[in-house]
């Protein structure tokens, strides 16, 4: 760009870019894009000798709550400005927001005006577009621009495709794993099948994440049951409701009962909330679980 020309960014908008060898860290920022007055739309801020993702106005900044790495491998950094905030996403996946969303024209690209904020040694496809793009939209950009031998369309990217067959959507492992057929069905080999954690919404590559209900007795006369609804939100979860169901049981064989719902506790929609059942300890002991399920 020439001396007082600039790229008009507006109400809403999308930054991407491909990135390797981040510049050494020393007490200058690291600017991917800025603008005038020391606001930079997307900045690795190491000037307090850390690599936190994020944005600037001014002499303030604002953290993503993320990272960046300095790595030889290449790596896909987004930033989208929306409302009053900047989402950010590393290889197609949403890690985290900066309250702060700058509407000043972009005038430098991976430096500053002074040349001492380089970004990094080497980059590549960077996109500037005045729409804020969707998870999906960015999931399938990354999914596209890191693999030289498919194409996956913004629809593929939304869908349920499973070309694998093992149950899982194909783009939730590609998320997760980097890729389909990685794992025997149980990635992180806590005995739930990835399929199941797909369902729940917790994370397959993390044992101690699963779909948890905790018991209290609180007296001789009764126990109280917990679990965490999780919403289908987020990624890949476009046009999905995450529903719950309590069951229990006095004995497990089919023919003396199996599973009975609990009355009021079946076909919950997910809510942001715990649920919490108060239990009798009259009558026979009862065991009692918790069912997570996708629809449609």
């Amino acid at each position: 760009m020439d001396e007082g020309d600039g790229i008009m960014l507006g109400e809403e908008w999308t930054i991407s870019a491909w990135y390797r060898n981040l510049v050494a860290p020393s007490l200058k920022s690291r600017v991917l894009v800025g603008g005038d007055h020391g606001d930079m739309q997307v900045l690795v801020n190491w000037g307090v000798a850390d690599h936190r993702l994020g944005t600037r106005s001014g002499t303030v900044f604002y953290a993503s709550g993320a990272l960046l790495y300095r790595t030889s491998v290449w790596q896909h950094v987004t930033a989208v400005g929306y409302s009053t905030n900047t989402d950010f996403y590393i290889n197609g996946t949403y890690v985290g927001r900066a309250y702060y969303k700058s509407t000043n024209d972009i005038r430098y690209i991976a430096n500053n005006i002074s040349d001492d904020w380089k970004f990094s040694e080497d980059l590549d496809e960077l996109r500037i577009e005045t729409k804020a793009r969707s998870a999906d939209w960015i999931r399938a950009r990354w999914m596209n621009e890191a693999s030289n031998s498919v194409f996956i369309s913004y629809s593929e990217a939304m869908s349920t495709g499973d070309g694998d067959g093992d149950g899982v959507p194909d783009w939730w492992e590609y998320m997760r794993f980097g890729g389909t057929n990685v794992s025997d069905g149980d990635y992180d080999d806590d005995n739930f099948p990835d399929s199941d954690e797909w369902a729940a919404g917790t994370d397959p590559t993390n044992a101690a994440s699963v779909l948890r209900m905790s018991i209290a007795v609180t007296n001789a006369l009764s126990s109280v049951l917990r679990f965490d609804m999780i919403p289908a939100e987020g990624e890949g979860y476009y046009g999905r409701w995450r529903r719950y169901d309590l069951l229990y049981s006095t004995n497990l064989l089919q023919q003396f009962g199996g599973w009975i719902d609990v009355d009021g506790l079946v076909d919950m929609p997910a809510e942001d909330r715990p649920v919490i059942y108060t239990n009798s300890q009259s009558g026979p002991a009862k065991l009692y679980r918790v069912r997570a399920r996708l629809e449609p």
